[in-house]
C-alpha cells in the first residue's frame, strides 16, 4: 500500500510501523514500539500525550463480507489498546468499526464508555446501506 499512497510516501518519515516494521498492531510488540514512539515524539513537543488518536483499519475480507464484523474484532479491539497508550488524560479517539451485532463489538463499545467521558455511535451519511440479515 505505501507504494499506491502519494500521502504516505511524501511524509513516510512521520509514520511509525513498529518493531518489525509491518505495522501489525496485533502484535504486542508493535503497540509497545508504537507507544515509546509517540512518548518520545510527545516529551519532545512538551505535551503528556497525544490529544486525538484515528483508528480506520480493517482486514481484508471481500471473500466473507458477512464475517467482515468478527474477523476484524481482534484489530479493533488492538486499535483501542494502542489508542489508550498514546492519549493524554483528556485526549479524544475516532476509531472506525462496520456493525455492532457481535458480542465483541459490544463489548469494545462498553469498555471504550468505561474509559471515556462520553461516546458517540454514528453512521455517516455517505456509508454504505446496511442491509437485514435476510439481505433485504
Amino acid at each position: 500500500m505505501v507504494d499506491d499512497d502519494a500521502f504516505m510516501r511524501a511524509t513516510l518519515n512521520h509514520w511509525c510501523f513498529g518493531a518489525d516494521d509491518s505495522g501489525d498492531i496485533r502484535r504486542p510488540h508493535n503497540i509497545r514500539a508504537v507507544w515509546a514512539e509517540v512518548r518520545r515524539r510527545c516529551a519532545a513537543a512538551g505535551v503528556p500525550g497525544a490529544m486525538l488518536v484515528t483508528a480506520d483499519g480493517a482486514i481484508d475480507t471481500s471473500m466473507v463480507p458477512a464475517a467482515q464484523e468478527l474477523v476484524n474484532a481482534s484489530l479493533h479491539f488492538t486499535e483501542i489498546v494502542a489508542a489508550l497508550g498514546m492519549l493524554a488524560p483528556g485526549g479524544a479517539l475516532v476509531w472506525k468499526g462496520f456493525t455492532l451485532f457481535e458480542h465483541t463489538s459490544l463489548c469494545t463499545l462498553h469498555l471504550v464508555g468505561c474509559l471515556f467521558e462520553s461516546v458517540s455511535v454514528c453512521k455517516p451519511c455517505t456509508s454504505k446501506v446496511r442491509r437485514g440479515f435476510d439481505g433485504s
